[in-house]
């Protein structure tokens, strides 16, 4: 697997897997998660209704886009401090978060194949 850094616009990127942050009790994603839910027509803001995606510490989901964006699949990975960096701080995660959240999104890639 390798992962690479990218600035640019998180709905226009050609790649396998796009990785994005929700926090806990957030109902609305904004920042790159949320332009990411408005690219797949709300998605994740329906799943995060439904109790699918809560943003506790350590989860990760992975989304397939069915063409709906470049990218081929969305992981949404919970309170990870490395990313959230990019996106803008919408609470204060906790010191070990960073330890939490990168290696659990890159298990995610790893073990899903992604």
């Amino acid at each position: 697997m390798k992962l690479k850094a990218i600035k640019g616009s998180v709905t226009e990127l050609e790649t396998g897997t796009v990785v994005v942050n929700l926090f806990e009790g957030v109902d609305k994603p904004g920042g790159a998660t949320g332009a990411i839910d408005r690219a797949l027509g709300g998605q994740l803001s329906e799943m995060i209704a439904d109790g699918e995606i809560t943003g506790t510490l350590g989860e990760t989901r992975i989304i397939h886009t069915g063409g709906r964006l470049p990218a081929r699949r969305v992981l949404v990975s919970a309170r990870c401090l490395i990313w959230t960096r990019c996106v803008g701080w919408w609470a204060q995660p906790p010191a070990n978060s960073w330890r939490l959240g990168s290696p659990n999104g890159t298990r995610c890639c790893m073990g899903g194949g992604v």
